[in-house]
């Protein structure tokens, strides 16, 4: 009995019956995918970061900035950076939280101002 599926029209014409693929192709598909499954793995796990990890990170950063802005490690030149480049950080992250302060008040308001309206026409 022929596949049912390769009669069905499609824009008025009929479909061609899927072929076997060669084994090389099956591999080269299974080999693809598997690349993008476990990219999206990383790309999942890579948001999950404990805040001590997170801390050395900057640590890290921070260390490497200083460094290469000339500062030696364990003098006063590399302590004022290294405080530099905390009260850089905690600006973000207060810039990041006003922001997101706005953001949620704007939201709140067109919710109140979509209410109104929708009441009006009610």
């Amino acid at each position: 009995m022929p596949n049912a599926i390769s009669k069905m029209p499609v824009n008025g014409s009929p479909v061609p019956p899927v072929k076997p693929s060669s084994g090389r192709q099956s591999l080269r598909v299974r080999k693809t995918f598997l690349a993008g499954a476990f990219g999206g793995l990383l790309i999942v796990l890579g948001g999950c970061v404990t805040p001590e990890q997170q801390a050395l990170t900057n640590q890290t950063q921070d260390q490497n900035a200083c460094v290469s802005m000339g500062a030696a490690f364990g003098t006063p030149s590399f302590t004022h950076c290294m405080l530099q480049q905390q009260e850089r950080r905690d600006e973000e992250h207060l810039r990041f939280l006003k922001e997101a302060e706005i953001n949620s008040k704007l939201a709140r308001d067109a919710q109140i101002m979509r209410e109104k309206r929708k009441n009006d026409k009610d």
